[in-house]
């Protein structure tokens, strides 16, 4: 990470909870599962069962 660089760094928590707000988001239908999977796919964090706790 650059000097200049002001994100802040990825961890699991940021991924859990994205995975977890997408997947509120297809269920309430503002995203469709294509949508879905494209965003989980490119989370780059392991297997959606595993991001979120759901026995798969």
């Amino acid at each position: 990470m650059s000097k200049h660089d002001t994100r802040p760094p990825v961890d699991r928590e940021f991924i859990e909870r994205a995975a977890s707000a997408w997947i509120r988001a297809a269920d309430a239908g503002v995203i469709d599962a294509r949508e879905l999977a494209w965003l989980l796919a490119h989370l780059n964090a392991g297997l959606p069962s595993e991001i979120v706790g759901v026995p798969g």
